[in-house]
């Protein structure tokens, strides 16, 4: 508790952009307990939901991705708020979904239609200020952590840079950025699919990700899988480069976008058993490549997640700053040591 305070006083961007995050997830925590509260579907089928991606969300609980979301919302938030370094680059990425979710909401309002099925559940204003503060936060966040002056008083004095990243990083950023082209290719296949069955017309799967009154299907707040899927894929493009490039800088956006991706996995490995007899299955072409797709999600999210937590920065730990070697030092014993 006193290195959250004193992070906040000392006028850290990181511990206050924290804050920030902290709360928003704290508001979509409320919203599932709010569905769970007032909707008919019981709790059971919400702990079987978080772990089986084939058995469908009850709308009142959101879904997996909000679910997740608010989990990294949190994580990020409490690292931010203790001072971790690694928590700056997981708060820009989560600011900056945040800040794409919100404007997406924000410009469906400007249509009669969709905000009159916005407003007829009767939360629609409490989803309204939802929004908004959702946008608010999203701003805040990106400047608090993007300034000079939010990133010069995030370090304590005295703290220096730790080591160079190894290899482990190049290998992460490597793996995100193929994954980031799977779920870019799958996104395009399931478009076409839609496209071809007359669903949807030609880029409407396209429009569903930046256009809310395409499926204006909400209950109270919430957002089509759409979007958290091609949101995604294009966080992973993003993160996936600059970890190869600047891995102490993606450190901490890999490290969310590893556990949002290792839930996902998780999930649907979990809805594998649900197949029963796997040979009809594996008899199709696009089952068998969503299957290999779900298993270097697996393997890449661990992968990242290994490489990169090992190579913690040593500021993360107080008193664990990073001393270089002295000119001269190579590892060897000082004459006279241990006398």
């Amino acid at each position: 508790m006193t290195t959250t305070r004193d992070n906040l006083l000392r006028g850290s961007g990181d511990a206050r952009a924290g804050l920030l995050l902290l709360l928003y997830g704290a508001v979509v925590l409320a919203w599932t307990v709010h569905g769970g509260w007032t909707g008919s579907a019981p709790l059971g089928d919400l702990l079987l939901v978080l772990v089986d991606a084939s058995v469908p969300a009850p709308p009142a609980y959101l879904g997996p991705y909000e679910w997740v979301a608010a989990a990294a919302l949190i994580t990020v938030g409490v690292l931010g708020l203790r001072g971790a370094p690694a928590a700056r680059g997981g708060a820009v990425l989560l600011g900056g979904l945040l800040l794409a979710l919100s404007l997406r909401e924000t410009a469906g309002l400007l249509d009669a239609t969709y905000r009159e099925s916005f407003f007829a559940t009767g939360m629609g204003r409490w989803a309204l200020a939802t929004r908004v503060l959702g946008l608010a936060v999203a701003v805040a966040v990106l400047v608090l952590t993007l300034s000079p002056r939010g990133r010069g008083a995030s370090r304590p004095e005295g703290r220096e840079p730790g080591p160079p990243e190894g290899r482990g990083h190049r290998a992460a950023g490597v793996l995100l950025t193929v994954q980031g082209l799977a779920n870019t290719g799958w996104f395009a296949y399931n478009a076409h699919l839609l496209w071809d069955a007359g669903k949807l017309g030609h880029g409407g799967y396209v429009r569903v990700v930046v256009d809310p009154t395409v499926l204006a299907d909400r209950v109270g707040y919430g957002t089509n899988v759409t979007f958290y899927e091609a949101a995604l894929a294009c966080a992973l493009l993003a993160v996936g480069p600059l970890l190869v490039l600047r891995p102490r800088a993606a450190r901490g956006a890999a490290l969310v976008l590893a556990g949002i991706l290792l839930y996902v996995a998780v999930r649907g490995v979990v809805a594998l058993g649900t197949v029963g007899e796997f040979s009809p299955y594996l008899q199709e072409d696009a089952a068998v490549l969503r299957l290999a797709t779900l298993a270097f999600a697996l393997v890449t999210a661990l992968v990242t997640l290994t490489s990169t937590a090992r190579a913690a920065d040593p500021a993360d730990v107080p008193g664990g700053a990073y001393a270089p070697p002295a000119p001269g030092d190579h590892g060897q014993p000082h004459v006279g040591a241990g006398r």
